[in-house]
């Protein structure tokens, strides 16, 4: 046993107690979703146990420990399929509270074979709200460990009260640091999955079940299952968008640590492989679409692609310019928000002082490829900035008068960009 916190296994007979919900999913893969009045093939259905709470159970069992799942179960097909699901997986389910007369809690899910996009239907009866009242205090007090999802709160709390008081070790897996749950706890895992905005709660279930695999791991001090936690967690806590942001970004500050390239005589070798990541990372275009909001529609093709190319320009030498500060300060990545071709990437820029600035980035999918198209900092966005600078340019000068100052602004990095080694080599005299 690595920490002292948690109780000998031999004083339990089970290491970990799960109170919470448990469902059944029956998942449909179909081509396309149906449209109304029509007839639509399924490719194939599968049948799997659902719930946060059972399915950790199972993870666990399956990862070693002696799991125990405490939660409500009707008396149909589908709960008895559910229970069925649980006992394979060696989970003890003997404290589980029957109701004879309801239905089970049931999820139907379409998931679209091409683009992986899903639709769930669910049903959770009212009989399955468990109350403070119904649970048993030994069935709580037989685990180490007692994982809750929190979702019958009342309950939950109770069964908090009585872990502690068996001095079992209460793990609180929260969004929100500042929860009842996360209060009472005897440690907290934020899993920073963010709001769930499409099908409920999968990200949190996967960053659970990723935090489980590294608390297993670190329980039974198998380094093997450590490094498959390790790469679990990269893939359960961040999607497609933060992971080819932070591959970006991780090049970006190679770049800078590179020595060689430090050298006087290789700063515009250095600049331009910067802004060569920069455009790997931003959807300029699109940056400048919205931020010229309705001033786009009324802009000839070339007017379009000449402000583009005018305000990359801007936004290439102000990343440089900032990117180039860079000294040491850490970059934490805190997960992703999807909803369809839209994402937005939340980091924090931690400085030398502990100071942590949130930085998001908004993006989209282009291809195979999410790029950014604004940077919201501390709350102030990029794009709103320059749409209420470029509006109130355009509608007191004219359009004419924002091209003129994007020209000039060019000109003057062109400038600074020929005089820097000069000044440079002054300063070094």
């Amino acid at each position: 046993m690595t920490s002292p916190d948690i109780i000998a296994p031999e004083t339990r007979p089970f290491d970990v107690v799960g109170l919470g919900v448990n469902a059944l999913d029956l998942i449909a893969v179909i081509d396309g979703f149906p449209q109304p009045d029509a007839k639509h093939m399924i490719d194939r259905v599968e049948m799997q146990g659902g719930g946060m709470t059972a399915t950790a159970m199972v993870a666990c069992a399956r990862l070693g420990l002696r799991a125990r799942y405490v939660g409500r179960v009707g008396g149909d097909l589908w709960s008895r399929l559910a229970l069925r699901l649980l006992r394979q997986d060696h989970v003890d389910v003997r404290g589980v509270i029957r109701v004879k007369d309801s239905p089970g809690h049931l999820s139907i899910v379409l998931t679209d074979r091409k683009s992986g996009q899903r639709a769930l239907f669910a049903r959770r009866p009212p009989a399955y709200e468990i109350g403070a009242d119904e649970i048993d205090r030994s069935i709580i007090q037989s685990g180490r460990l007692l994982h809750i999802d929190g979702v019958d709160v009342s309950a939950a709390l109770r069964a908090i009260d009585w872990a502690r008081e068996a001095g079992a070790f209460v793990i609180s897996l929260v969004n929100d640091e500042r929860s009842p749950l996360a209060v009472l706890a005897s440690r907290v895992l934020p899993l920073s999955a963010g709001a769930e905005t499409s099908v409920a709660a999968t990200k949190s279930y996967l960053a659970s079940l990723s935090a489980l695999i590294h608390l297993v791991a670190a329980w039974s001090e198998d380094d093997a299952l450590l490094a498959v936690a390790m790469g679990a967690g990269r893939e359960a806590w961040a999607g497609a968008p933060t992971e080819q942001l932070r591959t970006q970004i991780d090049r970006a500050i190679k770049v800078l640590e590179d020595p060689e390239l430090a050298k006087e005589a290789r700063m515009t070798e250095r600049r331009v492989a910067i802004r060569r990541i920069a455009n790997e990372i931003f959807d300029f275009t699109e940056t400048t679409r919205r931020s010229l909001g309705p001033h786009w529609q009324a802009r000839t093709p070339q007017e379009r692609e000449e402000i583009t190319r005018l305000f990359a320009d801007l936004l290439e030498r102000s990343y440089i310019g900032k990117i180039e500060m860079y000294s040491g300060e850490k970059i934490q990545y805190a997960g992703d928000t999807i909803e369809r071709d839209q994402a937005t990437v939340r980091t924090r820029l931690v400085t030398k002082q502990g100071v942590e600035v949130p930085v998001d980035y908004r993006m989209h999918r282009v291809g195979d490829r999410w790029l950014s198209y604004d940077v919201v900092i501390e709350g102030v966005s990029l794009v709103a900035n320059y749409r209420v600078q470029f509006n109130k340019i355009i509608q007191t000068s004219g359009y004419g008068a924002l091209v003129k100052k994007l020209v000039a602004k060019e000109q003057e990095g062109m400038q600074a960009d020929r005089e820097l080694p000069v000044k440079k080599a002054s300063q070094a005299k």
